[in-house]
């Protein structure tokens, strides 16, 4: 599917390219069809590079928590889902492929019980609801890993995009629910100890 897309791609190229030369030749420099011709060649690969661009997840500050280690965790994440995706897109082979899902998925898992320990030791009140949701996610994952031992590299090619929606939107969502919680607590818990000091 790839390889077609990109022999596809150079055909409509190189059609283009000669028809810029031949209205070139035809019409002459000063003739606009030609330039404009020639700003389509031009802007082919730039629309090419931003419509690649969007398939992978750029870190914005809307993903802040204000968690250090949160955010750092986070980051990491959006590195291992890009990975997974460039592995999946330029289909590198099933070896780099599960490299790449095993790593997230460690990864994952580790991220998980990192941030719900977090949320215990601080009695967060929706920890309950925040890990059915890291479970669920678990859960849907390991049936991808399920099927990409079975089928290989077709059972990935839609997951790096179901995790990047997923990761994004619980960051912006219930993960910013709990830093606002976090932060709170913490800047609570500061000024009564500036109480006890003063």
């Amino acid at each position: 599917m790839r390889t077609m897309k990109l022999l596809l791609q150079a055909m409509a190229f190189g059609i283009l390219l000669i028809a810029v030369i031949l209205t070139f030749g035809s019409f002459g420099v000063f003739h606009p069809v030609p330039w404009f011709l020639f700003a389509a060649l031009i802007g082919i690969p730039v629309i090419n590079n931003k419509m690649e661009e969007r398939r992978y997840i750029t870190w914005k500050a809307k993903y802040n928590t204000g968690i250090k280690d949160v955010d750092t965790e986070h980051m990491a994440l959006i590195n291992l889902i890009n990975r997974l995706q460039l592995a999946v897109r330029y289909h590198q082979g099933e070896c780099f492929e599960q490299e790449a899902l095993e790593e997230l998925v460690e990864y994952t898992a580790t991220h998980f019980r990192r941030e719900e320990k977090l949320m215990l030791a601080h009695d967060y009140p929706a920890y309950k609801y925040h890990k059915e949701l890291h479970d669920e996610m678990t859960r849907d994952v390991m049936t991808h890993v399920a099927r990409f031992k079975d089928e290989g590299h077709t059972a990935l090619v839609d997951l790096a995009p179901i995790i990047a929606k997923w990761l994004t939107n619980h960051i912006c969502v219930e993960d910013q629910a709990f830093a606002e919680y976090y932060l709170e607590k913490e800047q609570n818990k500061e000024t009564e100890q500036q109480k006890v000091t003063a």
